[in-house]
């Protein structure tokens, strides 16, 4: 259950799918990206994601003004199908059963 202003609640499986909206800095870059959007399913996996990224770029005397967006869709989770030589198959499960590096020290 998730709660909300004015003494509501919403029922989260109720809802086919769920909209979200994050603003994000780029440090020392001439690009202001706008907010970045996305839509989960009810199982929280992200279906699709829009973000806008608004600059200017200049070279020699010319300054192009920049406003792009860009719409990503995600479809078709984990239908994809491959066949792999034995040989490589064998690889990738020994390195899945392989136990994981420790991280690095702290510095």
């Amino acid at each position: 259950m998730f709660s909300f202003g004015l003494g509501g609640h919403l029922e989260l499986k109720a809802a086919s799918n769920y909209s979200w909206s994050t603003n994000t800095v780029l440090k020392d870059s001439p690009f202001t990206p706008g907010p970045i959007k996305g839509q989960a399913d009810k199982d929280g996996q992200i279906v699709k994601y829009e973000w806008r990224l608004l600059g200017s770029v200049s070279f020699g005397d010319n300054d192009t003004e920049m406003d792009s967006t860009k719409t990503v869709e995600i479809q078709s989770v984990g239908t994809t199908k491959m066949d792999l030589p034995a040989e490589a198959k064998k690889l990738l499960e020994t390195k899945a059963d392989a136990k994981p590096a420790a991280p690095p020290a702290a510095k």
